[in-house]
């Protein structure tokens, strides 16, 4: 914003100074132009090396060409007239609290300036009464408005800021019930290995729970989220336990809808790190790990489809669908099975090969 506001002047600064030079008779108001115009261009170089820098030389050339085109009263005495732009460039680049105080000193001197500067010989021109008591209640309302929007824009910047660090921005990314990534972000995560393709074979797990439904209907459905929230936290605790968590990243693990849920393995190239995770997994349910389901009576279990996917020849996101059909053919041959799917040929035509209890 600052360098915009920096080269945005500048054009302007630029034009005011030829004309003045070329057209104008008063060397000393072309000099200061000048001046300013080759300010403004050392301010742009220096924004780009040092944003906090740049701020601060913008701040002081707007708060003195103002003061100075107050005093040489501009071009046919209309230099009063750019002061407004001048001042809610100076508010807006600074803090709410900076621009206040720096704001109120220039208020100040500007009235002096414009009641008494002439007696004074603070200012070559001899302001009206009536013109200079208008000045100055339009700049200070100008200067209140834009002082007003500066503070709650501060203060929506804060809120954010506090809603980031209080880790509700991730809610964006989040299933709200289980803290897993939702569907969305999840493929995200899919999509962007495929950009990166950092990894020659990785992995998918799919997931769904068995008889979930009969729970929901039997002990209400706060009950049931209850259990996809405790199953939910032993998923990822048993994720980042075989894998590592230096292996795991936390959007890798995600409940795409309903009791579904997919584990993404980054580095599947040990075959047999990813059929012992898919296995404690489904220990999960059968070994009845959800103190949850402890004192009711159930039949919860879960069917995986699990997936190797070798990058360099198939799309990570179509392999989801993948696993996801490799679930489903665990579901057919009687639930709480492991289905193992390999890709042949290509991804619009995978094969399945092997299926594990």
């Amino acid at each position: 914003m600052v360098n915009s506001f920096t080269v945005f002047g500048l054009f302007f600064l630029v034009l005011l100074f030829l004309n003045a030079y070329l057209f104008g008779d008063d060397d000393l108001l072309s000099g200061i132009l000048g001046f300013f115009s080759v300010a403004a261009m050392f301010n742009v170089f220096l924004m780009n090396r040092n944003r906090e820098a740049g701020r601060i030389g913008l701040t002081a050339i707007n708060y003195s060409l103002a003061i100075l085109l107050l005093y040489t009263g501009g071009h046919e005495s209309t230099g009063m007239l750019w002061c407004y732009l001048l001042v809610a460039v100076g508010i807006f680049i600074n803090s709410f609290r900076n621009g206040l105080i720096l704001n109120s000193m220039f208020l100040l001197i500007t009235a002096v300036i414009l009641m008494v500067g002439y007696e004074l010989g603070l200012s070559r021109v001899e302001y009206g009464d009536v013109i200079s008591v208008r000045v100055v209640i339009t700049l200070v309302a100008l200067s209140g408005m834009c002082h007003i929007l500066i503070f709650f824009q501060g203060r929506a910047d804060q809120q954010i800021l506090d809603m980031h660090e209080g880790g509700i921005a991730s809610l964006a990314y989040l299933d709200s019930l289980t803290m897993l990534s939702n569907r969305v972000t999840f493929r995200s995560v899919l999509y962007h290995e495929i950009q990166l393709g950092s990894t020659r074979y990785t992995g998918l797990i799919y997931i769904d729970l068995d008889n979930f439904k009969l729970i929901n209907d039997e002990y209400n459905h706060d009950f049931g989220d209850e259990v996809l929230a405790e199953y939910a936290t032993q998923l990822k605790r048993t994720v980042f336990t075989v894998l590592g968590e230096d292996k795991v990243r936390e959007y890798d693990v995600g409940r795409l809808g309903g009791d579904e849920f997919a584990v993404f393995i980054r580095d599947a190239s040990d075959e047999a790190k990813v059929k012992a995770l898919a296995e404690e997994i489904l220990a999960i349910t059968a070994q009845k790990q959800l103190k949850a389901l402890e004192k009711v009576k159930h039949n919860l279990g879960s069917s995986l489809g699990v997936v190797v996917v070798d990058t360099k020849h198939f799309d990570l996101i179509e392999s989801l669908s993948v696993a996801d059909k490799g679930m489903y053919q665990a579901k057919k041959a009687g639930k709480g099975k492991i289905r193992y799917v390999s890709l042949s040929g290509s991804i619009e035509a995978p094969q399945q090969v092997a299926e594990a209890v």
